[in-house]
């Protein structure tokens, strides 16, 4: 708390400096700043179309935010890299070939050799060189971009650009001291930006391009090669069309197994049409027909069983309508002929056969027929689902295989059809202006008042910093001042009490009312002093006496104090001058030094002692004003005949270890230590030590007095 309040101190003793310095400080920037050329900016805002959606994007994949980002960062970079400025420099040479632009100033050179020029920008932009400064007409151009102040470092500096939030917009801003040229090189910026973007991502796509070329001659070649695998593979196995093949036997063999299922269906039908009509002539309608009598009705059994094989045949054969019709109408015949050789049969018959027992016999050689005939049909099904079945098993490998080689071709003709999708979209993407296409939605506009000027905020931060500044140095110093400059720093470093302290007095103090006071302090000190002195020294016939620790303390000047105000009391003091040291002589006091100067102590030792005892006789008191203890060598014998000590410390003096040594032997010394007194006090310094003391103070002084000492 007493260094903040120190510091306080020392700020508001300086406060002038304080004021006046950052005032000048920022009088000089207003002057310095007074020419200053006015700025206007203009703005714009674009709109970057991203390729976000899968079928567009030459990456099958959606963009990710980071990737969004990364985009606008690139953009931001490429508007202010060198080659987009280049372009911005080389667009406003060409703008200055024309009339009636701010940019046809100073373009005179450059009309004179127009052809020369053009060429050269030309050549330039064709083949991405660079200007060289030391030949013509590149010297032409050079000198009219200087004219402009359109070199890049400075281009860079007046353009800015960042993506607005997380929209695909982005703010353009430019400043520039005119305002038409502004707008031109906004618009300049942009049209080389955009051009820039277009030729990058052209580049991209080609490359993108060549590659995809690659990737569809690969997946062409592919693609046909597993199709000439799969139809030499058909070839070596006689494989025309497999999968209708095995269709067709599938269905072939569906058929024949509907076929043997009707066939067994009749034979079982047939065996018990036979078994019922043995029962019922078991049970007594005797049959009277002998059927192996008549041999006429086993031949036609025998042609109706061939003919029901020819149906058989017949039904397997391709184009077989014509001849199964034929086949089949023969079969009836056969039938019909078989009935009326039963009917003759029964008519020849010795007995009168009834009527009942003619449709038992017809029945009975009716089933017996359809059996043996579809017996003997269901053996031959049986034997073609047999060859059928084993027909079938040599084509199954061959199947899978097939399969196999089939999925490989869709795998891999998707692959191509797929890559020549992509092919298109990179030639269509190329043919047009390429990925990510930055488009103008606000053009720069014309300004119209020059941007507020920062030559407030200059003028008051370099005053701030001009005050800041100086106050840091002035804390700093009294960070670092380690000397004595008031009675509390002095008691915090020494072990000496204080008796008094006398304030520094000067002859240029215009304060009436400050001076009367010093003064008054000053004569209170000393009268204090000599109270002091008269209540322990006088009437024991005793020295008192004066020293310090360095020369120029004040120990002749209090001494002279004292014996002024001593005059007139009544007092007899001695005051005796041994302070060789010092070069002064004074009229009122008693002069020893030529008898200690020039190791004159050694020799005048004896009349020394014998003229201070003479004068403890006849004063009261005897002051011995001695020199300074830490560079004499009779401080040894001063103290021996010295009863009492009063020392002198002058302020504003770093304590050291001498100091301290002198204080050691002072302390340890028989002589009654009367205690310090301090001299050459700031006033400044002094209000802790006497209080209140009158100076005038400006209101901003009395206030952080008042803070200080919480006097509110």
């Amino acid at each position: 708390m007493d260094q903040l309040i120190a510091i306080l101190r020392t700020l508001m003793k300086h406060w002038l400096k304080l004021v006046l310095v950052p005032g000048l400080t920022m009088a000089l920037i207003i002057y310095m700043t007074a020419n200053g050329q006015k700025t206007y900016k203009t703005e714009a805002k674009l709109y970057l179309n991203l390729q976000e959606s899968k079928s567009t994007s030459l990456t099958d994949e959606d963009m990710k935010q980071y990737q969004i980002h990364t985009v606008f960062q690139n953009i931001v970079e490429l508007l202010k890299s060198k080659k987009p400025i280049e372009r911005v420099r080389i667009k406003a040479v060409r703008k200055g070939l024309e009339d009636g632009n701010i940019f046809s100033v100073g373009n005179e050179n450059l009309v004179a050799n127009k052809e020369e020029v053009l060429k050269r920008l030309d050549e330039i932009e064709h083949n991405n060189e660079q200007l060289r400064p030391k030949q013509f007409p590149d010297t032409l151009i050079a000198s009219y971009l200087d004219f402009h102040q359109l070199q890049i470092e400075r281009l860079k500096d007046i353009v800015m650009s960042y993506r607005i939030m997380d929209s695909n917009f982005m703010k353009f801003e430019l400043s520039e001291h005119i305002p038409e040229k502004t707008q031109i090189i906004a618009n300049l910026f942009i049209e080389a930006l955009i051009d820039e973007n277009r030729e990058i991502a052209k580049n991209k796509i080609k490359s993108h391009k060549d590659l995809i070329e690659g990737l569809v001659r690969q997946a062409k070649a592919d693609l046909d090669a597993k199709i000439k695998k799969l139809e030499n593979f058909k070839v070596e196995n006689s494989i025309i069309n497999l999968g209708e093949h095995t269709k067709a036997i599938v269905v072939y063999l569906v058929q024949l197994e509907g076929t043997r299922a009707n066939l067994m269906a009749k034979v079982s039908s047939s065996a018990k049409g036979k078994s019922e009509v043995l029962s019922t002539v078991a049970a007594g309608n005797a049959l009277s027909l002998d059927l192996t009598t008549n041999a006429e009705i086993v031949q036609l059994k025998e042609d109706l069983k061939r003919l029901n094989r020819e149906v058989l045949t017949t039904s397997l054969e391709e184009n077989n309508a014509a001849a199964l019709a034929q086949v089949k109408n023969n079969v009836e015949t056969t039938r019909k002929a078989i009935n009326a050789k039963l009917i003759e049969l029964t008519g020849k018959s010795p007995y009168d056969p009834s009527r009942i027992q003619l449709e038992l016999a017809s029945k009975y050689l009716n089933y017996d027929l359809d059996t043996e005939i579809n017996a003997d049909v269901l053996s031959i099904i049986e034997n073609e689902i047999q060859r059928v079945t084993g027909y079938s098993k040599k084509f199954a490998p061959f199947e899978s295989t097939i399969v196999a080689l089939e999925q490989e071709i869709s795998t891999a003709q998707n692959v191509y059809l797929v890559l020549l999708n992509k092919l298109n979209l990179t030639q269509t993407m190329e043919s047009s202006s390429g990925e990510n296409m930055i488009e103008v939605i606000d053009p720069p506009y014309l300004p119209t008042k020059p941007e507020p000027s920062k030559r407030p905020v200059i003028v008051a931060a370099g005053g701030i910093a001009v005050f800041v500044l100086m106050a840091a140095v002035f804390i700093i110093i009294q960070l670092l001042d380690a000397s004595i400059i008031s009675v509390e720093k002095f008691e915090r470093s020494s072990s000496l009490p204080v008796i008094g302290a006398l304030p520094k007095i000067t002859d240029k103090e215009k304060d009436k009312k400050l001076a009367k006071a010093l003064q008054l302090i000053h004569q209170q000190q000393i009268l204090q002093l000599l109270q002091l002195i008269m209540s322990k020294c006088f009437d024991d016939e005793g020295i008192l006496m004066l020293t310090s620790s360095q020369a120029g303390e004040g120990k002749h000047y209090i001494a002279l104090e004292l014996q002024s105000l001593l005059e007139g009391s009544g007092k007899k003091v001695a005051f005796v001058d041994a302070d060789w040291m010092n070069e002064n002589t004074y009229e009122s006091l008693i002069d020893f030094k030529p008898l200690v100067e020039n190791n004159g102590l050694i020799k005048n030792r004896t009349k020394i002692v014998e003229s201070l005892d003479k004068m403890k006789t006849e004063n009261d008191l005897v002051v011995l004003i001695t020199s300074p203890i830490n560079i004499s060598a009779e401080a040894g014998f001063w103290m021996e005949l010295s009863k009492h000590v009063l020392y002198i410390f002058g302020s504003n003096r770093i304590m050291t270890k001498v100091d301290q040594r002198v204080e050691k032997m002072l302390l340890e010394s028989r002589l009654q230590f009367l205690g310090t007194l301090l001299n050459k006090v700031d006033v400044e310094n002094m209000e802790d030590y006497l209080g209140e003391i009158p100076k005038k103070r400006t209101f901003i002084r009395r206030i952080t007095k008042k803070l200080i000492t919480r006097d509110f």
